[in-house]
């Protein structure tokens, strides 16, 4: 994929938000300072980039892809309350590809592990209401 002006500002634009952001929330950041660049180019460009490895592309179910800047394996918790995605930062299972590949045959590339749940932020918030 050829170095681009666009594709620069895409990817400096996705490690600047949040991470875990969705193609429309890219576009939305994007567009306030360069509002030539079209939709279509920043979705079509987050796809490449997933595609080609520069970027981890999220598909939790229910939920718009996401798109990650964290290529090193690492897993992510969603809260179900909030519907906010988090890095957790844990020591990868280790060898959970091979054991895959040798029990069941299957060539195995990677895993993805998602825990599901309420974040800190929510359950307190819980606790405040409850406690009223």
């Amino acid at each position: 994929m050829r170095a681009t002006i666009q594709r620069q500002i895409i990817m400096d634009t996705l490690a600047r938000l949040h991470q875990h952001a969705t193609a429309e929330e890219v576009y939305q950041a994007i567009h306030a300072q360069h509002p030539t660049i079209s939709k279509a180019t920043v979705y079509r460009n987050l796809q490449a980039f997933a595609q080609q490895g520069d970027l981890v592309s999220l598909q939790i179910e229910g939920d718009a892809t996401r798109y990650d800047h964290r290529l090193a394996l690492h897993y992510h918790f969603v809260c179900k309350q909030c519907d906010a995605i988090f890095d957790v930062d844990i020591t990868p299972v280790e060898h959970i590809n091979q054991n895959v590949q040798e029990q069941y045959g299957f060539e195995v590339d990677t895993h993805e592990i998602v825990f599901r749940g309420i974040c800190p932020a929510c359950a307190a918030n819980q606790n405040k209401h409850s406690n009223t």
